[in-house]
């Protein structure tokens, strides 16, 4: 409890601060303090601070890396007693299906890889 004594000075500090500013600038805190904050302030005067741009996460972004692990494969008959372990190529997949927005995880892609079957991610440029 102590700590938060400070805390709220600094806050009330900030806040006087904040509508001083914006009382100097066209009185809109003033304004709006005035009704009670019902009606909003005109948007004259108002920048915005930041742009922000949202895309979704894409698998495509991510590519071509993969990798050359185990892993289990059966025909596609879904024949179990006939599946065998094998090596798999395995690369990142997002957007899963039953998970969160832009879960990603690897996920086998190809079965009966080698050591250099899977797309590697390439090289750095040599200086």
């Amino acid at each position: 409890m102590a700590a938060s004594a400070p805390l709220a000075r600094v806050a009330l500090l900030l806040l006087l601060l904040h509508a001083a500013h914006h009382a100097a600038h066209g009185g809109a805190v003033a304004r709006l303090a005035g009704t009670g904050g019902a009606r909003m302030a005109s948007p004259e005067g108002y920048a915005p601070v930041q742009t922000a741009v949202y895309r979704p996460a894409a698998s495509e972004a991510f590519e071509p890396f993969q990798l050359c692990m185990g892993c289990r494969c059966c025909p596609a008959g879904n024949n179990g007693s006939s599946c065998v372990d094998t090596q798999c190529c395995y690369g990142i997949n997002c957007n899963l299906p039953g998970k969160p927005f832009g879960t990603c995880a690897f996920t086998p892609r190809t079965c009966g890889c080698g050591a250099n079957n899977c797309t590697a991610a390439p090289a750095p440029p040599s200086s």
